[in-house]
């Protein structure tokens, strides 16, 4: 049984363009609710942004930010929100700013970014996070902190390892696409979130059939009755996911959902 579609966004439910196929959507999403099965955005992504690319209408849980924040359908309040200390995140500020390379620090209610930060940089991470501020200085601000993302230009894999090395007590660094990171509290992952989300509703994770391709979706589909990988997707979630599929170019996640959907 099926009771529960959980879903990356970049990479896997939505094409390159950040576009998908909304009016198939909507007719899968009928065949959810009819079946009663549910339907869970898991992203790394901001929750305002995730939330701009479905309706109110659509009934979508979200588990955020890689799990610091889920929703419940229907919900406007969080479920749940995953704070980091606050002299944890001034280590992991220094830290951070020792490897170089920019980075984005996510907060409860906005994220930033320092005002030294290539203007390049500052306009892509506006495409994930919805809610952002530009400010001098990181440590000055009085803010609870989830997680941070950063994008390297030089092989993210070794970039992880240092930053592990300096603040692997308090945060867990994952690569989550070709040249992202990701700094999660430990034991912060899209599982935890939605690992709440399936206690609330009395669901097992034997009925759980999910999708993913980046590092920060291994847990996830670890957890899952059905763990799909994209294709493309890195080595190390290929290696724990009991499935396969096609491309999100090709539209991959909404046709296997019609075939998982009788």
């Amino acid at each position: 049984m099926v009771a529960v579609i959980a879903v990356d966004m970049d990479g896997t439910f939505l094409r390159p363009d950040d576009t998908y196929d909304r009016a198939r959507f909507e007719r899968l999403r009928e065949r959810m609710r009819a079946q009663g099965v549910r339907f869970v955005v898991a992203s790394g992504n901001q929750l305002h942004q995730l939330r701009s690319f479905f309706a109110e209408a659509d009934g979508c849980a979200y588990v955020a930010e890689n799990g610091h924040i889920v929703v419940d359908e229907g919900s406007t309040a969080p479920l749940s929100r995953s704070v980091l200390a606050a002299d944890a995140s001034l280590r992991v500020i220094n830290a951070l700013d020792a490897v170089g390379f920019p980075y984005v620090m996510s907060g409860t209610e906005c994220a930033f970014v320092r005002a030294d930060a290539p203007p390049h940089f500052v306009d892509l991470v506006r495409r994930y996070y919805h809610r952002l501020e530009v400010v001098s200085d990181l440590r000055d601000l009085d803010v609870e902190v989830m997680k941070f993302a950063m994008i390297t230009d030089v092989d993210p894999d070794e970039v992880a390892t240092r930053i592990e090395g300096e603040v692997g007590d308090v945060m867990s660094v994952v690569v989550s696409g070709p040249r992202d990171l990701d700094l999660n509290q430990p034991g912060v992952t899209k599982a935890f979130g939605l690992g709440l989300l399936l206690d609330r509703w009395g669901v097992s994770w034997d009925d759980v059939v999910a999708f993913g391709d980046g590092g920060n979706d291994v847990e996830l589909l670890q957890a899952a009755g059905r763990g799909y990988a994209m294709e493309g997707a890195r080595d190390e979630l290929v290696a724990v996911a009991s499935h396969r599929t096609g491309r999100n170019t090709d539209d991959a996640v909404l046709t296997l959902i019609e075939e998982i959907l009788h």
